[in-house]
C-alpha cells in the first residue's frame, strides 16, 4: 500500500514539473514573440520614417529650386527658411530646419585644386578663430591635415609624425575634408573647441574656386572675420540688414572690405543643410542631407543618418 502511495506522489510530482516546465517555455515563447513584434514595429517605423524623410527632401529641393527662378539673393525672410518647421503626418512627427552653408567658412578653401595652401582663407580662418577666442594656430594645423605634403607649417603645423604618437595612432589624410567633423581629429580640436567653432565652420565637397560667404546669412562672427581687422559693430549692422530682407547690392559689400576678400563674398547661396527629425509611434529618425542646386537643380550631395557631432558633444545640463 505504501508502494502505491509513493508511487502515485512520484507520478504527481512529475506530472507537476511537467505542467511547470510547459508554463516556463510558454512564457519564453511569448516573450521572443513581444520581441519579434517590437523588431518587426521598429523595423517598419524605420523604413515609413526614412521614406517620409525623403519626401520632406523633395520638397525641401522643390522650395529651394523655385527660390533660384524667383530671386537673385538669399536670406532668412525666403520661403527655404521659413517654409520648414513642425509637422504632423498621420502618426508621426516632424521637425525640420534649413540652414545656408555658405552663411559660414567652408574649411575646404583653406587649400587650392592643387594641394597647396590658400593663405587668403587661411588667414580668414585665424581672423575667425581670434573673433571667437580659440587659438588662431589652429588654422595652420587644419591646412596641414588637407595640403598634399607631409611638411608641417613652421613651429605650429601638424602633420604625420604628431597623429603616429598618439593611441590609436592615425595619418593626416592629406586632402580636402568629406565631413566638417574630420576637425575633431586635428590636434588641438577638443569638445570646447569643436562647440565653439562648429555653428561656424563648413565642409562642402567641392574643388576649384573657394566657395563665398553669403553676407546675408553668414553668422556674426563669419561677418567679421571677412576684414583684417574685425568690426564687431559692422557686423552687427550687417545682421540686422539680414533680418530686415538681406542686402541687395554686393558692391556696396565688397567696397567696405579689403580687395582680396571681394571675390570671397556674394547675396547668394547654392548649399544648403537639411536637418529633419522624424518621431512617432517608438520611432525616432534622424536626417541630414546636403542640397546642392550649383548645376541648375537641386541635387542631394550626401546624406547622413542619426545625430550630428554636435548632438554628441553638447554640454550636460545640470
Amino acid at each position: 500500500m505504501s508502494i502505491d502511495r509513493s508511487q502515485r506522489g512520484l507520478a504527481l510530482i512529475s506530472a507537476l514539473l511537467i505542467v511547470s516546465l510547459a508554463g516556463v517555455l510558454g512564457a519564453a515563447r511569448m516573450f521572443a514573440l513581444q520581441l519579434e513584434t517590437q523588431a518587426s514595429r521598429a523595423l517598419i517605423g524605420s523604413a515609413q520614417a526614412r521614406l517620409l524623410a525623403l519626401g520632406i527632401e523633395e520638397l525641401a529641393a522643390e522650395i529651394l529650386a523655385e527660390d533660384a527662378l524667383s530671386s537673385d539673393t538669399d536670406h532668412y525672410g525666403e520661403p527655404w527658411f521659413r517654409g520648414l518647421g513642425d509637422m504632423n503626418v498621420g502618426p508621426m512627427r516632424i521637425q525640420g530646419t534649413m540652414e545656408d552653408m555658405q552663411g559660414r567658412f567652408n574649411l575646404n578653401n583653406l587649400v587650392t585644386p592643387q594641394g597647396t595652401p590658400d593663405m587668403i582663407a587661411v588667414d580668414q580662418f585665424r581672423r575667425l578663430l581670434r573673433v571667437l577666442q580659440l587659438d588662431e594656430t589652429l588654422a595652420y594645423r587644419a591646412l596641414d591635415w588637407m595640403d598634399a605634403d607631409n611638411l608641417p607649417q613652421p613651429s605650429v603645423g601638424a602633420e604625420d609624425e604628431a597623429y603616429t604618437r598618439l593611441a590609436p595612432p592615425y595619418q593626416a589624410p592629406n586632402r580636402p575634408m568629406e565631413d566638417v567633423s574630420e576637425l575633431l581629429a586635428v590636434e588641438g580640436v577638443d569638445a570646447e573647441t569643436w562647440r565653439a567653432l562648429s555653428p561656424h565652420v563648413t565642409a562642402l565637397p567641392v574643388t576649384g574656386t573657394p566657395i563665398a560667404v553669403n553676407v546675408n546669412t553668414a553668422t556674426v562672427e563669419v561677418l567679421q572675420s571677412l576684414a583684417e581687422y574685425p568690426d564687431p559693430a559692422r557686423a552687427q549692422r550687417w545682421r540686422e540688414r539680414q533680418l530686415s530682407g538681406g542686402m541687395t547690392d554686393l558692391g556696396e559689400v565688397q567696397s567696405a572690405l579689403p580687395s582680396q576678400m571681394a571675390g570671397r563674398v556674394s547675396l547668394s547661396s547654392n548649399w544648403f543643410a537639411l536637418r529633419l527629425a522624424v518621431n512617432g509611434d517608438g520611432t525616432r529618425f534622424y536626417l541630414t542631407s546636403l542640397l546642392d542646386r550649383s548645376r541648375g537643380q537641386v541635387q542631394a550631395r550626401w546624406r547622413r543618418q542619426g545625430l550630428p557631432p554636435e548632438a554628441w558633444l553638447a554640454p550636460v545640463e545640470g
